[in-house]
């Protein structure tokens, strides 16, 4: 199979559409916008395959083997799998640890897993990423063009780990990422390509405080987060380290300069460029970089990549 010149990755938010076009060729995202939409997207999937397929009008080539669709990692389940050394039967032991720790039908839930070396020399670990069968079954569905339906879904943590390792140079040292939405902020690790921590924080805040107030109760949690995860991966002195910030409130400067305050021991580096990728400045400019790092790591996948 040939792999295509041009990759879509989509970014779905509760009512938007984040979107990045990628000409691997060329190193170059060729264009990025963020789509508002009346609902949730997943639920007009009509409109998506509209919206795709405009934006795949001018490569006629191109496929559903050559988008990447990530969602929000609170749409799935996303757990890491410390796997006794006595396990002969991993993919065994990971559907029962899965199965009685979730919420939800097993027959609900797709799986996927990736078993990775672990924190300690020997041990293994599995990181395990679940999303409802439904929304998937609505997807090969409800397209009308089976040939453009996203044939690689995935969450957004890993989405931000690609995009990190892939065009930051950093595969082999730890990279972490800080996503704030208005809806949901993640903070991720990873290294050589592999997610190695995931924090959740609460952005309860941003519905019951005034701006400001809210910002500083957000930001303080995020720091105790930041400090947790550093911690958690063995490092006790988390100081100057770097911390590459993107999404919705990352380009609002009162929050970024009270995250700046709240935590001072972090550098925080705003995802608007990329050393190993080029941004069109008209169609992509960095103004909209951060907003939709999370698609641009989606659209430096393949499907035929993941064989």
């Amino acid at each position: 199979m040939v792999k295509p010149k041009i990759t879509l990755g989509i970014e779905v938010g509760d009512s938007s559409l984040k979107m990045a076009l990628h000409d691997k060729v060329q190193r170059k995202i060729l264009r990025t916008s963020v789509v508002e939409t009346a609902t949730h997207p997943l639920r007009e999937v009509g409109n998506l395959e509209t919206i795709i397929k405009e934006w795949l009008e001018p490569y006629p080539e191109v496929k559903g083997e050559a988008v990447t669709l990530t969602l929000p990692a609170r749409m799935g389940v996303v757990r890491m799998v410390d796997i006794p050394s006595d396990i002969k039967n991993i993919e065994e032991y990971i559907e029962w640890e899965f199965t009685n720790s979730v919420n939800a039908p097993r027959k609900d839930i797709w799986l996927d897993y990736q078993v990775v070396p672990g924190l300690k020399r020997g041990e293994k670990t599995a990181i395990v990423a679940g999303v409802r069968k439904a929304w998937l079954d609505s997807l090969r569905h409800e397209f009308a063009n089976k040939h453009l339906v996203p044939n690689v879904i995935e969450l957004d943590v890993f989405s931000l780990i690609n995009l990190l390792t892939t065009v930051l140079g950093h595969s082999k040292k730890l990279v972490c990422a800080l996503k704030v939405d208005t809806t949901g902020v993640i903070i991720v690790w990873g290294k050589n390509g592999v997610l190695q921590a995931l924090r959740w924080v609460s952005v309860s805040a941003l519905s019951s405080m005034e701006r400001l107030e809210a910002f500083d109760a957000l930001t303080a949690d995020v720091t105790e987060e930041l400090h947790k995860g550093f911690s958690q991966l063995g490092v006790s002195k988390a100081k100057g380290k770097v911390v590459y910030i993107c999404g919705d409130l990352s380009v609002q400067e009162d929050f970024v300069d009270r995250l700046r305050q709240k935590s001072p021991d972090f550098l925080y580096h705003l995802l608007d460029s990329f050393p190993k990728l080029l941004l069109d400045p008209n169609l992509a400019p960095t103004s909209t970089a951060p907003l939709c790092a999370t698609a641009i790591g989606a659209s430096l996948r393949y499907f035929g990549d993941r064989k």
